[in-house]
């Protein structure tokens, strides 16, 4: 068979896809269920008043009864799901819900309500768009294209696994649920990118996740404080894991000097909060890098962006800091360079051997693990390195497209940072924060897994708070949109202009 015959092929089983897809979305559901949501209401009310009363069948009883209910819940959420990243972000940052899975890992409430969102983002397309398809965007190719290669790599890594690896019992369900992580974390970028259709949604997000901010510290410093008792009994647990330290100092210095429109107190209350957190991990948590590094860029790039004179304090301000503090930097410096410094390129040069010989898709997600108890089980060492850890999983034709994604984030975010700068408002500290946030994550992704858990390290608990990177990356994608070149005010779902001021949500004001 030519590759002509192959081509040709593959077209023909595309269109009859889209013949197949557009026949699906054709029909009106909505009229279809309406006529009949009376009569199954009433049915499913007296089956819940009976079977409730035979106490065996009691619980799978109101499940089955409250299905209308339930399903009347979900219609209406198709109809606001632009809602869905603020109950994302409340479920990641203080919901301390999961699933056991009788290992080590748990699945976390938010990676089940992304998979549910994207689920009736789909069937909202299907139902009421009539059509699947998603808001034009440079980012979606390679977005979807690596997203298409994670499962494919799953399957490839199965098939070619080598005869002599060794696996155990748990193995392929870690494998499957990674699979699932590294296409439901980059899938909620382009959802929230595809659901946002005003300004509000962005607005509640962001004062949501500077009082988690308020919180989150209290509760890091709770056995300081010896408060951990009060957050015990009220099951209270803030996720400040990864990168919440890069995003809430970028939202924080980010709207305090780029929204004029903000009061003074507010703006000082912003400056206050992330000089906190910077205090905090770079000073009393200085040997975790990735703690305080990324963060310190994304100001540098904030500050940069603002005034090229102020960035030059700063640098003045940061290296006297340093040089009164000589001491105390360079014991920090040695102990993290004793700690995982040699260890980590001993790691890099590994996984870069196996990765060679594995160079077309990778191992499979989580799956370099499996090798390295095989053939080096004494050197098994996590590469805390997302770069290193894409290509040892996904191969060459998998870091091509997340390259490639990164790349064209960073052309979206500092075009709409040329086009919104001077607005001195919401949208414009929106934009700048989201891609200070950016160049963050750029650098952070070399120091540990800190936008696609590997499973052994991290786990696939940590996509409670690896998520935000990526509800915040749609969010600007979403700005993206909302603010084409052409456009210069667009109007919130409840008609107030961009220009609101967000002191209308938090709560210091003038």
């Amino acid at each position: 068979m030519s590759i002509a015959e192959i081509r040709s092929g593959f077209q023909a089983f595309l269109a009859r896809l889209q013949i197949w897809l557009d026949k699906l979305t054709s029909y009106d559901y909505l009229d279809l269920i309406e006529p009949y949501l009376l009569p199954i209401v009433v049915v499913f009310s007296a089956i819940l008043g009976v079977a409730t009363s035979l106490k065996k069948y009691s619980i799978i009883a109101f499940f089955v009864a409250s299905l209308p209910v339930l399903i009347t819940f979900l219609f209406g959420l198709l109809n606001s799901l632009q809602f869905a990243p603020i109950i994302l972000f409340f479920a990641s940052a203080f919901l301390p819900l999961y699933i056991p899975t009788g290992t080590e890992s748990v699945i976390v409430d938010s990676l089940i309500l992304t998979g549910v969102f994207i689920a009736f983002w789909i069937l909202r397309m299907m139902i009421v768009d009539k059509k699947i398809h998603l808001k034009k965007s440079p980012v979606n190719f390679p977005a979807l294209g690596f997203i298409v290669v994670v499962p494919i790599s799953l399957v490839w890594s199965l098939i070619f696994r080598d005869p002599l690896v060794r696996t155990w019992g748990s193995f392929i369900f870690v494998q499957a649920a990674e699979t699932i992580v590294m296409i439901l974390l980059p899938a909620s970028m382009l959802l929230v990118a595809n659901i946002v259709e005003d300004l509000k949604p962005l607005k509640y997000i962001v004062v949501l996740f500077i009082f988690a901010g308020v919180i989150g510290y209290v509760y890091d410093i709770r056995y300081d404080l010896h408060i951990q008792s009060l957050f015990a009994m009220v099951g209270l647990e803030i996720k400040t894991g990864g990168l919440f330290t890069l995003w809430l100092v970028c939202l924080s210095i980010g709207f305090a000097i780029y929204d004029q429109k903000l009061s003074g107190p507010t703006r000082l209350f912003l400056l206050l909060l992330a000089g906190i957190w910077i205090y905090y991990r770079f000073w009393r948590n200085i040997t975790w890098m990735t703690g305080w590094m990324p963060s310190l860029v994304a100001l540098f790039v904030l500050i940069f962006m603002r005034s090229k004179k102020l960035i030059l304090v700063l640098l003045v301000l940061f290296l006297l800091l340093v040089a009164t503090n000589f001491n105390f930097f360079m014991n920090a410096f040695f102990a993290e360079e004793a700690e995982s410094g040699s260890t980590r390129l001993m790691a890099w040069s590994t996984n870069l051997g196996l990765s060679f010989k594995h160079f077309l898709l990778g191992t499979g997600p989580g799956g370099y693990a499996a090798y390295y108890m095989t053939y080096l089980p004494n050197n098994a060492m996590a590469t805390h390195n997302n770069y290193l850890d894409v290509i040892a999983q996904t191969g060459i034709i998998g870091i091509v497209f997340y390259l490639f994604m990164f790349f064209k984030l960073v052309t979206v975010g500092f075009s709409l940072c040329k086009r919104t700068r001077g607005r001195n408002d919401f949208v414009d500290a929106m934009a700048h924060a989201t891609f200070a946030g950016l160049i963050g994550c750029i650098v952070a992704m070399g120091f540990g897994d800190w936008m696609i858990p590997f499973p052994y390290t991290q786990g696939i608990a940590a996509y409670d708070y690896i998520v935000y990177s990526w509800l915040f990356l749609g969010s600007m994608l979403a700005l993206d949109k909302l603010f084409p070149a052409s456009t210069e005010v667009i109007e919130d779902g409840d008609g107030l202009s961009s220009d609101e001021r967000l002191d209308d949500l938090l709560p210091l004001s003038d």
